[in-house]
């Protein structure tokens, strides 16, 4: 099986060591960028099926960088990370086209479950998101599925 290209954005090396000290198989880090500024101007020349975008960068949100990656590509995935999972920050991501959303601390086995089913097309959301206002999210999800 190809492995699957995943592309950090983060200003920290946090979430690159998590992969890599978890030892995920079946991804390559394809590269690895620590601003908003460097993801849109890298993502072409990386060529990533999957992109993990921190929430808080040095220079932008990741949600103000999701969204311009977003609009020049839907072909790529898009899951953001952030160490306090927000019910805001999901439904933002949601509405600007995200595939998914985890915390930055996140396990082997989550991470192996996002990666899983955004290759079979799903959206991911870490089980310790609130989702109480469900059905407001699923009326957003099949609007962006």
């Amino acid at each position: 099986m190809e492995k699957i290209r995943i592309m950090l954005v983060e200003s920290s090396d946090y979430f690159l060591n998590t992969l890599l000290l978890n030892n995920v198989g079946g991804i390559e880090i394809a590269g690895s960028v620590k601003s908003g500024v460097e993801a849109m101007s890298q993502y072409r020349n990386i060529d990533p099926d999957i992109i993990f975008m921190d929430m808080i960068l040095n220079d932008m949100t990741g949600l103000e960088a999701a969204r311009w990656i977003r609009e020049q590509t839907k072909n790529i995935k898009i899951v953001l990370f952030s160490f306090e999972l927000r019910l805001e920050f999901l439904l933002a991501g949601i509405d600007l086209g995200i595939n998914g959303y985890l915390q930055k601390n996140a396990n082997r086995e989550t991470i192996k479950n996002a990666i899983h089913a955004l290759r079979q097309g799903h959206f991911y959301v870490q089980e310790s998101v609130d989702l109480s206002t469900g059905s407001l999210i699923q009326k957003r999800l099949i609007y962006y599925n």
